[in-house]
């Protein structure tokens, strides 16, 4: 029957509101118990505040020894898959987000195409497994070299056919964060939520720190793929030469 509510607010911004409320028919309340009410108010802003900054400290030292172990985890490996593996594995732990894929740069096709993804549909995989590099809606983050982020897809600009295999993913948000090395950009990292979700600075922080870390370790395995492969090569054909030279010393017959 009666409400009177004060703000709870810092120097430079307002956290909150302290309300009371009354169930007594034809009750009021009386300018003392307002100036109480502004009094006590200042007293619980700052008691809320310091929690609210205890607790983001907290969340954010977790979040930053869950990267320090995750990074170490995935440079200790050198096979291209387990790497792409434990990088989409790893998101929630690092920034949250059900689920996660990895799209990589095809240069000489001049197009990008899913490397690994992680608790996603056949179907969803299908329809986005390549798509070209000249495809502005898709390739934002890698021509912007920032993250690129929709709180909710449902009322995003992105391409229509591709926001309607997000919806029918039931992915309602997501960020795409490019994988950036010292040799350039070798493709991004894209984390997807089921509810549509506002992404904190410091959560999009993490997970770019994250897609640079991730982007280093998947260039290294791939970097050591292919010099192993190139090495394999090198000694069957030394391997090859060797042999037919025996033979050779061996025959006497022209």
């Amino acid at each position: 029957t009666a409400w009177i509510g004060v703000p709870l607010q810092r120097s430079d911004r307002v956290i909150g509101c302290l309300c009371i409320f009354s169930l007594v028919p034809d009750s009021e309340y009386s300018p003392e118990v307002l100036r109480l009410l502004e009094i006590l108010s200042g007293q619980i802003s700052v008691a809320l505040d310091n929690a609210l900054l205890y607790e983001q400290a907290q969340r954010r030292l977790a979040q930053l020894e869950n990267l320090n172990r995750i990074s170490n985890l995935i440079s200790a490996s050198l096979d291209p898959e387990e790497v792409l593996a434990q990088v989409c594995q790893s998101v929630s732990l690092v920034g949250g987000g059900e689920r996660s894929a990895i799209f990589l740069v095809d240069p000489d096709k001049g197009q990008i195409w899913m490397a690994y993804a992680h608790e996603l549909s056949d179907e969803f995989v299908q329809a986005n497994l390549s798509f070209s590099i000249a495809q502005e809606g898709r390739t934002h983050c890698l021509s912007t070299g920032q993250p690129d982020i929709f709180s909710d897809v449902r009322y995003s600009e992105l391409d229509a056919g591709f926001r309607e295999s997000l919806l029918k993913e039931n992915i309602l948000a997501m960020g795409d964060f490019p994988l950036t090395t010292p040799e350039g950009q070798i493709g991004y990292l894209s984390v997807y939520h089921n509810q549509a979700h506002k992404f904190r600075p410091e959560e999009e922080e993490i997970l770019q720190t994250f897609a640079s870390e991730a982007a280093i370790a998947v260039s290294n395995a791939r970097l050591y793929a292919r010099t192993d492969i190139a090495l394999s090569r090198r000694v069957r054909q030394l391997s090859i030469l060797e042999a037919v030279g025996r033979e050779l010393a061996a025959n006497l017959h022209s």
